[in-house]
């Protein structure tokens, strides 16, 4: 399981149609995250923010990245779940500092075609990762390595001011 992009295509239910998977590649020296640290040298070591959209147009051509989200999927209890990739905040020092932020999806149909729909509640879900390497460090491998602040993961519901 990991990281994928599939072009999205709007069903008549008011769900998305996922099709045409293709793994996807945060990590590495030929990863996402190094690609946007080596193209964005000058911004890299203050906090930034990248879409989803934005990481997809390193890596495709912009009409394709702008049909396409990238998926989490993982298998829990037998079942495979999917989250939608929303943003990834991140910063850069003797490691790269990431926090993904993704949206649970409901499975509505699994065959013959995966159709999703965002939760009813709006969740949301941060889960924080580190790469080893970055601006300040002297061996730079780009692979999965313990987060600095070692946090977690978190669930965030709706704001209570959405509620009200």
């Amino acid at each position: 399981m990991g990281f994928k992009t599939y072009a999205v295509s709007a069903v008549e239910s008011g769900g998305w149609q996922l099709h045409e998977g293709l793994p996807v590649r945060f990590s590495g020296p030929t990863g996402l995250v190094a690609l946007w640290c080596r193209g964005h040298r000058d911004a890299v070591d203050r906090p930034w923010r990248v879409t989803p959209m934005e990481w997809l147009a390193m890596i495709l051509p912009p009409v394709e990245a702008r049909r396409r989200w990238i998926v989490f999927e993982q298998e829990e209890d037998g079942q495979i779940s999917y989250s939608q990739l929303l943003s990834v905040t991140g910063v850069v020092s003797r490691q790269v500092d990431l926090m993904f932020t993704l949206s649970p999806l409901v499975v509505v149909q699994q065959r013959p075609d995966l159709i999703v729909r965002p939760t009813a509640d709006g969740r949301l879900w941060t889960e924080e990762l580190a790469l080893d390497g970055g601006s300040n460090s002297t061996s730079c491998s780009w692979h999965w390595t313990r987060p600095h602040l070692a946090l977690g993961a978190a669930v965030v519901g709706r704001s209570l001011a959405a509620v009200r």
